[in-house]
């Protein structure tokens, strides 16, 4: 293996000018080229204008060490991730005008870590750092991957650092190219044992106490090009990607967020470098939510492969729950399909919900119209159909009913007022709880496949004085029924079904001789949803 250098606490490295060749030790935990190792609190020492190239193991790593200047460097043909923040508890360093190309991945004993299997050019574990004009390209990973524990790990574990609601430091002016596990990548934080797992990022304001104030994460003008599968994913809540620039990237973006868009940016298809020619491009995926883009042009989306290219669209084979009120807002599209919604498959629900809302009628012509998924349960006859889009454009308005229980119930049949029709499978494929969106104002009848013993319904998304009205299938009368999450007031029960149908959502109907229980939900002033808990 070759040399490295290693910085420990009381020692001053500053580093100019250097070139660092065949550097660090390949599978050995500690030796990489140049180490700033539980060093502390270093003011004034710094990387600058320096190479590493050809090594064996990373090229910068801090580790336990705060306030490091790393400037002006290239990192070239390196094992695992490049410019690495190890523990999660380093904050306040500068990342400026560095450059990391070819990271490769690590195979066998090589593998420090099993994230090393998509090495990262930079590897941040705490969002509390100063990223400014750096460039990742060609990596075998991720470009920029910030990989947030929940609480330091390794030698920093105790800390008292909460990566995943730290507010960031600064993203700026960095550019992401040619990577081929995505451009910026904001999940998947390690655990202790070093293995990764889903990630929320949601930065507060104290990062110690997660109601304090929301701070949201502006990531600036990115420029991803040439990334497969996408140039961004972002998963939490309160994210901001403003002033992107996105190329050739099979997919732009997908958010796994709440309350985050891409704004104010530009997102093409191709450009005339199409060395990278794919067969599927989509500028940006709608999924979760709320998400949404904002002032953005999409240029160039108007092949076809498989599937029509589109500059919207949703995450494609989506199990999951989606929010229906996921926006498209003063966009702009040149020579591109606007949007194409893929068939609905029958094992996942989520296809089955996508909807967005339409906020100024930049997309559909309609302001305040939703797109919507072409399926029974989405569409009326109120809609307009868009073949080329695989989709219709409602009036809407629409909500999402969501179901718990204790135990298994799905699949569920649910069938509207003019017996329009949908099977769910579960939200995630997990029987014990379903998601759906729904046109407001309307009834539906929903029939499970087993008894649900306790069971929650939370209708979301919707404006206050908005009705959904629900029967559902009871081999008894509940016990109690609590209304809003107010435990002292149980609703009351009605003499008939047009008590209920007329009433305010504060009683039920249970129909003992067809086992159906007829519930309303309506959304109170002030408030977007509605919650009934039915306890056996």
């Amino acid at each position: 293996g070759g040399g490295h250098v290693m910085i420990l606490a009381g020692a001053t490295a500053r580093i100019q000018g250097v070139e660092f060749v065949h550097m660090g030790q390949t599978g050995q935990l500690g030796r990489y080229p140049v180490h700033w190792h539980m060093a502390g609190d270093v003011p004034g020492q710094f990387i600058r204008n320096s190479s590493i190239w050809r090594s064996g193991n990373r090229c910068v790593t801090v580790h336990g060490a705060d306030r490091l200047e790393v400037t002006g460097n290239t990192c070239y043909d390196h094992l695992g991730h490049g410019y690495f923040l190890e523990d999660g508890a380093e904050t306040g360093n500068l990342f400026v005008d560095n450059v990391g190309i070819l990271g490769r991945r690590p195979e066998g004993a090589a593998r420090l870590l099993p994230s090393d299997e998509r090495p990262a050019t930079f590897w941040v574990t705490n969002p509390n750092n100063h990223l400014e004009g750096n460039v990742a390209a060609g990596s075998q990973g991720i470009g920029f991957w910030y990989a947030l524990p929940e609480e330091p790990t390794g030698p920093s574990a105790g800390q008292p650092d909460r990566p995943r609601r730290t507010p960031l430091g600064v993203f700026r002016d960095n550019v992401a190219h040619s990577n081929q596990r995505g451009g910026l990548f904001v999940d998947h934080g390690p655990r202790p044992d070093g293995e990764t797992e889903t990630t929320s990022y949601r930065p507060r304001q104290v990062p110690t106490d997660p109601n304090s104030e929301v701070v949201p994460a502006v990531f600036e003008n990115l420029v991803a090009y040439k990334n497969a599968p996408r140039a961004v994913w972002l998963r939490g809540h309160a994210h901001r990607l403003t002033g992107a620039i996105l190329a050739d990237n099979a997919i732009g973006a997908t958010f796994a967020s709440s309350e985050s868009f891409i704004e104010d940016a530009f997102v093409t298809a191709e450009t005339s470098n199409d060395v990278s020619r794919r067969g599927l491009y989509r500028g940006f995926e709608f999924y979760d939510g709320r998400v949404g883009a904002r002032r953005v042009t999409f240029h160039g989306f108007s092949g076809a492969g498989a599937i029509p290219w589109s500059a919207l669209g949703y995450n494609r084979r989506n199990a999951f729950s989606v929010h229906t009120g996921n926006v498209a807002e003063d966009l702009e599209f040149i020579d591109s399909n606007v949007v194409y919604l893929e068939p609905p498959q029958a094992d996942k629900d989520g296809d089955k919900a996508a909807v967005f809302l339409d906020a100024l009628g930049m997309v559909a012509g309609t302001a305040g119209h939703w797109v919507v998924a072409n399926t029974p349960l989405l569409t009326t006859p109120e809609c307009d159909a868009r073949p080329a889009w695989n989709a219709s454009v409602c009036p809407g308005p629409y909500s999402r009913l969501i179901l718990r229980a204790s135990s298994d119930f799905a699949p569920i049949d649910v069938v509207r007022d003019d017996a329009a029709e949908e099977r769910f499978v579960g939200i995630g494929n997990n029987p014990d709880r379903a998601s759906m969106s729904l046109v407001a104002n309307r009834a539906y009848a929903i029939q499970t496949a087993a008894s649900a013993g306790d069971m929650q319904l939370n209708l979301r998304d919707g404006r206050p004085g908005e009705w959904i009205e629900v029967q559902i299938n009871l081999g008894a009368a509940p016990s109690r029924i609590v209304r809003d999450y107010w435990e002292g007031n149980p609703m009351n029960a009605a003499g008939s079904l047009a008590e209920v149908r007329a009433g305010d959502g504060s009683v039920y109907w249970y129909d003992a001789a067809n086992g159906r229980l007829h519930l309303k939900l309506v959304v109170q002033p002030d408030r977007d949803w509605a919650h009934l808990r039915l306890v056996p």
